[in-house]
């Protein structure tokens, strides 16, 4: 999270880093959602076990 509002902050000097940023949030978001599943797959697995 430190990382990407350091980029944030970067892209008030320079404005070719927004997409970036906007781009990266996304994939963050993505990645994230992935893992929750995968937890919860796990989860349920451990329990049905």
């Amino acid at each position: 999270m430190y990382y990407l509002k350091t980029l944030q902050k970067l892209c008030i000097v320079n404005k070719d880093l927004n997409f970036y940023v906007y781009y990266s949030k996304k994939l963050y978001a993505k990645t994230i959602r992935k893992v929750k599943s995968y937890i919860c797959a796990y989860m349920i697995f451990l329990v049905t076990k």
